[in-house]
């Protein structure tokens, strides 16, 4: 894999030269989008507020008008974020590695996001996107921005749709057999239970384990069902690593460790390259970003992948 790091200059000279062009002509198609769906929620508005007011043929022609709207809207704005995905996106991705997958419309399955046993809440439906698949130092991994909801049956209503996670989310297939299950989240429970939770199964995830890294577990708790085990791949340099990455992107980081599989969750508003709707797609800032973001894929997969090896 050839990974081509960029400083913030080239970065903007490519940005300026090569990709504003193309957000330019993408802008106007946002413009449209955004100015079509704010008519429709006036004429609904007005709707509402004026309706027994209006004579019946203006109550159908305002219905009508608002249907063709409508119509236009969900016709052009996936045709918007598909350029952008596959002018824009892509581009960036090739500028980290040429070697680097790139599908749009793809992404992670259910069942993976599931056997990650990253969150305790089996979610029961999954949107994800943007797959992209790579190597570093011959591991291959492969992540999408993931949309993982469940819906959860009402007690005396409608059933209720509760997110589970919403963020990016990486599988890495490791060279060795760890034979274990090693859990780290972000560290919420272990500062209430205290250590009752060092001494009795929790939630199923196993053993909680202070790693004596003082910044890593105010941030994170590691479980696991082998107490011994995990101080052989938790070292400093992986805690540091994920403390780093903590800090660096200011989202939750979860990972898991399951036999020869290794997976990593990084929460994030929107989807992962998701266009703006309401303000201006010309912004280098958000091409910053996702360039951040892919560039640091190699850098987790390596280090979470070394410290198995060791």
């Amino acid at each position: 894999m050839r990974l081509m790091s960029m400083p913030t200059s080239e970065l903007q000279n490519y940005f300026k030269n090569e990709l504003k062009p193309i957000l330019e002509r993408l802008d106007k198609q946002r413009k449209w989008v955004f100015r079509l769906t704010l008519l429709t929620i006036l004429i609904v508005t007005s709707l509402i507020l004026t309706w027994g007011y209006l004579p019946n043929q203006i109550r159908f022609g305002a219905i009508l008008a608002t249907i063709i709207i409508i119509m236009v809207v969900l016709s052009i704005y996936p045709k918007y974020r598909h350029k952008f995905r596959s002018e824009v996106v892509s581009r960036v991705i090739s500028q980290v590695s040429e070697d680097f997958k790139y599908y749009p419309g793809e992404g992670i399955s259910l069942n993976a996001f599931i056997q990650s046993g990253l969150y305790e809440m089996e979610p029961n439906k999954l949107n994800s996107n943007d797959y992209t698949e790579g190597r570093a130092g011959g591991i291959r991994f492969e992540f999408a921005s993931v949309n993982a909801r469940k819906l959860r049956p009402g007690l005396n209503g409608p059933a209720k749709n509760v997110s589970v996670f919403s963020g990016v989310f990486l599988h890495i297939e490791l060279f060795h057999e760890l034979y274990n299950q090693i859990y780290i989240v972000p560290n919420r429970s272990s500062l209430i239970l205290g250590t009752w939770s060092q001494k009795n199964r929790f939630m199923g995830r196993g053993y909680l384990i202070n790693t004596g890294h003082v910044t890593f577990d105010s941030l994170f708790a590691v479980y696991t069902y082998r107490e011994d085990h995990p101080q052989l791949i938790l070292d400093k340099s992986l805690l540091d690593a994920l403390v780093g990455l903590s800090q660096r992107f200011g989202q939750e980081i979860s990972v898991s460790f399951l036999n020869s599989g290794c997976y990593f969750s990084m929460t994030g508003g929107r989807e992962l390259f998701n266009p703006r709707l309401i303000k201006s797609v010309v912004r280098f800032e958000d091409i910053q970003n996702i360039y951040n973001l892919i560039e640091a894929m190699p850098e987790i997969v390596t280090s979470l992948s070394k410290a198995v090896e060791e």
